[in-house]
């Protein structure tokens, strides 16, 4: 049974909105850089291969590992400049161990507190999708 990632993509244009992603045929989730994650595919019928989400920037590597800072809410945890592939990767695996009835399993990007961007107790959201 086919299972999908459904995502609220904050953009001002068509592309804005909820969008499905496949949760099945998944080959890695990568965090390409502080502001893009990439979903790539083993093979999809209709020829996709990936889908790049463009998202708030993350916290650098050195931030994350940083002494954390109460103001900003970054560092004290190397996790934070990786946090939006540990997600998508984490909303993969529960999609694939919901019933045959719940195909979708809406994605939700938590708040600064605990998944801060790299400004001051910013919020991070996906704010452009891009299918390949």
């Amino acid at each position: 049974m086919e299972k999908f990632l459904s995502v609220y993509v904050n953009a001002a244009d068509i592309t804005g909105g909820f969008n499905l992603i496949p949760s099945t045929s998944v080959l890695n989730v990568v965090q390409t850089n502080a502001t893009t994650t990439t979903i790539n595919f083993i093979s999809q019928a209709a020829g996709v291969q990936a889908v790049a989400l463009t998202h708030t920037a993350l916290p650098s590597y050195a931030q994350a590992i940083a002494v954390y800072d109460a103001a900003t809410g970054v560092g004290g945890n190397v996790e934070q400049c990786r946090s939006m592939r540990n997600l998508f990767a984490d909303a993969i695996a529960t999609s694939l161990q919901t019933g045959w009835t719940s195909p979708e399993y809406g994605v939700s990007v938590p708040g600064w507190e605990e998944l801060p961007g790299a400004g001051t107790k910013l919020d991070v959201e996906v704010t452009a999708i891009v299918w390949s």
